[in-house]
């Protein structure tokens, strides 16, 4: 029911659209455009209202960004509110750390730091990597 609350409103987007989609509501936002790589994605939403999005892909994928050297596991839906400069609660994104697999809460690019993208856990863990690392093609 939740759910449905949060999508009322929604411009919503199907196949290589909302992969596109995706990816210039991450640069108008301020965020890097490859901080997603998806692969096969179903279905995109946003609601600008509340920016609320959503991105559904067929399958989990991991990608590893070659400047961070991390795997990053993609689950099949991944939820977030975007605003200027940052991705919170967001659900649907892990990365490895260790021998664990983390899941990522909130991205963001610190006002302090423009060219860092700083990555946090629920348990408040985080790091921070350059923001090139996570540009498209990357």
């Amino acid at each position: 029911m939740a759910e449905a609350k949060h999508r009322e409103g929604a411009d919503i987007y199907e196949g290589e659209v909302a992969l596109e989609k995706a990816a210039s509501l991450l640069e108008d936002s301020g965020l890097p455009g490859g901080l997603l790589p998806l692969k096969n994605v179903i279905e995109a939403g946003h609601v600008k209202e509340t920016g609320y999005v959503w991105i559904r892909q067929e399958e989990e994928i991991e990608h590893v960004f070659k400047q961070v050297g991390r795997p990053v596991k993609y689950g099949t839906e991944i939820k977030a509110f975007i605003e200027k400069g940052r991705l919170r609660d967001l659900s649907g994104v892990k990365s490895k750390e260790m021998l664990l697999w983390v899941p990522i809460n909130d991205i963001s690019v610190p006002s302090t730091a423009p060219n860092k993208v700083a990555f946090r856990s629920i348990g408040g863990l985080g790091k921070m990597f350059k923001k090139e690392a996570f540009e498209r093609g990357q």
